[in-house]
C-alpha cells in the first residue's frame, strides 16, 4: 500500500485529537469547558523558550547575585516564567540580529568545545530544573562547512561534535537538533543528518524538521517519504499564526511552533499578527494541535540599540549596575508553565476560543488525575462566564486560582470548589489571564534588583586582566569575534577580530557584514572615545561612537533594517581616513597610517560637534545633529585588527 495512502487511513486513527472547536452558545449562556479525559488530547511538552544570535551576551557580566536571581526568574520552577524547554544556538560566529555566537570550530583543526557561553546558560538551566529539555538549532556557520554549502556532510559532522561536546565536556544531554533556521532544507540532508547522529551514538538526539517560516511543506514530503518520516521526531515551524495543515495534524508525529512570540514583554504587545503572547500558547495548541512553543527570546542582554531590543522574556541589559526588569511575559508564560508539567495531556473537549473573545486550554496529569484550567482573554469584547464541568477520572475538592490584568500579575484568588455533580462558575474579565488548578506550589517569586544607575566614567581597559580567547566584559560583537590575544608584539594584551573569512550566514542582507563590536551602555552623549589601533593586514579599521539606532534601510522581501547609525572614524593601510555618519562622508584625508603600526583614533563628542583626532592630532571638526547620544564601538574589516587602550571619558556639555 502507497506510504501516503496510509498515512491517511490509518494516522489519524493513531493520533488523539479533536479538530473541531467545542460548540459556541448564545451570549446569555456560560460557555462550558467539559473535562472530560475520555474525549482524548494530544501530549503537552512544555513551553519554551530561545537563547541565540547574542541575546544573552551581557547576562555573564552580571553580578553574581542579580545573576542567580535572572536565572532563578527564568527556569527555577514554580517561581517565575518556569521554562520548561531551552533551545540555543550552535555558534558559527555568524550575525543573526542581536549578535553573534562563538562556534567551536572555526576550521576542520580548530576545536575548543569551551568556546561561548551557551553551554554555561544550559547548565544554569539544569541547576535549576534537572528535567528541562534541551534543544538546539544553527543559523549560520563557518565558511569552511562545505565551502559554502550548509546542507553538506561537513555541516552534519560539525553538529555531531557540537552535541558530542555537550555530553563529553560539560555533561549536558541535548536532546533535540534543528536543520537550519528558516533556510532552505533538503530530505537527503535531513537523513544524512540522522544517520550521522546514529552512527555518532547520539540515537536519542531527535531532529526537529525544518524550522521554516510559516511552512508545514515538510509534512508534505514526510507523508509521502517513509525514511524522512522516521528520520524527524518533531515537526517544528517558526511563526504559524497558530494554525497548522491537516497532512501535518495527520502525521502522528508532535507539532511544534518552534519559535514565535510578539517580539516585545509587555502586557499589551502583539506580534506583526496581532497574537499577544498569553493567546499565542492556548490558541496554537487549540487552533493548530501544536503542543510545544518556544518563544524569541529568552532574554533582552544585549545593547538597547540592536534589533528587537526588548524581545526577552527576562531584559538584562545593565550589568555595571545589577538592574533588570522582570516584565509582564514571566507570568504570562508562568500561568502555563506553574500549573502543567510536559507528559501531562490535553483535555481536547474544554480546549476552544470563547464566545466573546479568548481562549481556554485544559490539560491533566494522566498519573495523579490533577487538571488545570488556563483562561486567557487579551482580545474579548466583554465580560463572559465560564461554567467548568468535572469529569470522570480528575480530582476535585477546592481549585486554586491565579488571575493576572495589566495592573498586576499573578496574584492569588480565593480558592473555588468543584465536584463530579457541582461545576465551577467564574466570571471572566476583560484582557485577563486565569488559572485554575488542583495542585500546589505556585508563587510569584520576589527580588529587589538595585537602582538603574548610568556606567561610571571614565573607562579604560588595556585587556591585561583576561586570559588568551576571553571576550571583554560589556562588549557585544554584532558582526565576527574579538578576543583577547597577546599583542604581536609582545606588549601585554590586546583585542583581536579572531575570524578571517565572512562566515555562512543566515541573514545575508540584514547588516553590514564586517566586523563590528559595541559597548553595553547606549546613553552616552558627551564624550570622549580613543583607541589604538593596528592593521596585521592590509586593510582597514576604526572606531565609532554615539551608536544610536539601526538606519531605516529596507531591505527587500523582509522589511527589516542593515546598519547601526553613529560616527565613525576609519583609515586603510594607505593612509587614507575618512569621518562618517552612517555611510555619509563628512571629512576625510590623508595621514602617515600603515599597517603592523599602532595608530591611536579618538572621537570627541560635544553638543552637535564632532571632532576626530589621529595620534593625537586634530584632523577633522564637524557640525553634524543626526546622532545626539549612544553606544561606542569598534570596526575593522575581515584581515585581523589589534586594539588596545580602550577610553571613554566624560566631557562637559560645552568645551571649556
Amino acid at each position: 500500500m502507497h506510504f501516503a495512502l496510509v498515512s491517511i487511513l490509518t494516522w489519524a486513527a493513531c493520533c488523539s485529537q479533536s479538530a473541531e472547536l467545542s460548540p459556541q452558545p448564545t451570549p446569555d449562556v456560560p460557555f462550558r469547558l467539559w473535562l472530560n479525559p475520555a474525549e482524548g488530547g494530544r501530549d503537552f511538552e512544555g513551553l519554551g523558550a530561545l537563547s541565540a544570535g547574542g541575546t544573552a551576551r551581557l547576562l555573564v557580566d552580571y553580578p553574581p547575585q542579580q545573576q542567580a536571581e535572572i536565572l532563578d526568574f527564568l527556569f527555577k520552577p514554580k517561581f517565575g516564567a518556569s521554562i520548561q524547554h531551552l533551545k540555543v544556538e550552535i555558534g558559527g560566529d555568524s550575525t543573526v540580529a542581536c549578535g553573534v555566537e562563538p562556534s567551536h570550530m572555526r576550521s576542520r583543526r580548530d576545536y575548543n568545545p569551551h568556546r561561548g557561553y551557551e553551554w554555561w546558560l544550559m547548565k544554569e538551566a539544569l541547576k535549576r530544573n534537572p528535567n528541562i529539555i534541551l534543544d538546539c538549532l544553527e543559523w549560520g556557520v563557518p565558511a569552511w562547512i562545505g565551502d559554502g554549502d550548509v546542507l553538506s556532510e561537513d555541516n552534519a559532522d560539525y553538529i555531531v561534535r557540537f552535541l558530542q561536546a555537550g555530553r563529553k565536556t560539560h555533561g549536558l544531554k541535548i536532546r533535540y537538533v534543528g536543520i537550519w533556521n528558516e533556510m532552505p532544507w533538503t530530505p537527503e540532508y535531513i537523513k544524512l543528518l540522522r544517520r550521522k547522529l546514529d552512527q555518532a551514538g547520539l540515537r536519542d538526539v531527535g531532529i526537529v524538521a525544518a524550522d521554516s517560516y510559516n511552512d508545514w511543506s515538510v509534512a508534505d514530503r514526510m507523508r509521502e517519504d517513509r525514511a524522512l518520516y522516521d528520520a524527524v521526531a518533531a515537526v517544528g515551524v517558526h511563526y504559524p499564526r497558530f494554525k497548522s495543515t491537516p497532512v501535518a495534524q495527520a502525521l502522528c508525529k508532535p507539532l511544534w511552533s518552534s519559535e514565535d512570540g510578539p517580539w516585545s514583554s509587555g502586557w499589551d504587545s502583539v506580534s506583526p499578527y496581532s497574537a499577544a503572547l498569553a493567546s499565542l500558547f492556548n490558541r496554537n495548541y487549540i487552533e493548530g494541535r501544536m503542543t510545544k512553543s518556544v518563544v524569541c527570546a529568552a532574554l533582552s542582554a544585549f545593547p538597547e540599540v540592536f534589533f528587537i531590543p526588548d524581545t526577552g522574556i527576562v531584559t538584562a541589559r545593565w550589568p555595571w549596575c545589577g538592574y533588570y526588569l522582570v516584565p509582564p511575559a514571566v507570568w504570562v508564560m508562568a500561568h502555563t508553565t506553574q500549573f502543567a508539567e510536559p507528559g501531562w495531556k490535553y483535555i481536547d473537549p474544554a480546549c476552544a476560543l470563547l464566545p466573546n473573545g479568548g481562549s481556554a486550554v485544559a490539560l491533566r496529569d494522566p498519573k495523579t488525575g490533577d487538571w488545570s484550567v488556563v483562561i486567557e482573554t487579551m482580545d474579548a469584547k466583554s465580560v463572559q462566564t465560564v461554567e467548568v464541568i468535572l469529569g470522570q477520572g480528575l480530582k476535585s475538592g477546592p481549585v486554586r486560582l491565579w488571575k493576572s490584568t495589566k495592573a498586576e500579575q499573578f496574584v492569588r484568588q480565593p480558592n473555588l470548589t468543584i465536584g463530579v455533580q457541582a461545576p465551577l462558575r467564574l466570571v471572566l474579565e476583560t484582557n485577563a489571564m486565569y488559572s485554575l488548578t488542583t495542585t500546589e506550589g505556585q508563587q510569584k517569586g520576589k527580588s529587589s534588583p538595585p537602582p538603574l544607575s548610568p556606567f561610571p566614567l571614565p573607562y579604560t581597559e588595556d585587556f591585561e586582566r583576561y586570559s588568551i580567547g576571553e571576550v571583554p566584559r560589556y562588549f557585544c560583537d554584532l558582526v565576527g569575534a574579538f578576543e583577547v590575544v597577546q599583542r604581536s608584539d609582545g606588549k601585554g594584551k590586546a583585542l583581536r577580530q579572531a575570524i578571517d573569512r565572512r562566515p555562512t550566514d543566515w541573514s545575508p542582507d540584514w547588516i553590514n557584514h564586517y566586523p563590528h563590536t559595541y559597548f553595553a551602555e547606549t546613553n552616552l552623549t558627551n564624550y570622549s572615545w580613543s583607541a589604538q589601533v593596528m592593521l596585521e593586514k592590509p586593510g582597514w579599521a576604526g572606531i565609532i561612537g554615539r551608536v544610536s539606532r539601526f538606519a531605516c534601510l529596507p531591505v527587500p522581501m523582509t522589511g527589516y533594517f542593515e546598519s547601526l547609525v553613529g560616527y565613525s572614524l576609519v583609515f586603510n593601510h594607505n593612509g587614507v581616513w575618512h569621518l562618517r555618519i552612517g555611510e555619509q562622508v563628512l571629512a576625510k584625508g590623508l595621514s602617515r597610517l600603515r599597517a603592523r603600526e599602532w595608530h591611536t583614533l579618538e572621537l570627541t563628542f560635544v553638543g552637535q560637534r564632532v571632532t576626530a583626532f589621529i595620534d593625537g592630532r586634530q584632523v577633522a571638526e564637524v557640525t553634524d545633529n543626526s546622532s545626539t547620544h549612544g553606544s561606542v564601538g569598534l570596526m575593522c574589516n575581515w584581515p585581523s585588527v589589534q586594539f588596545d587602550n580602550l577610553e571613554i571619558a566624560p566631557l562637559p556639555t560645552e568645551a571649556k
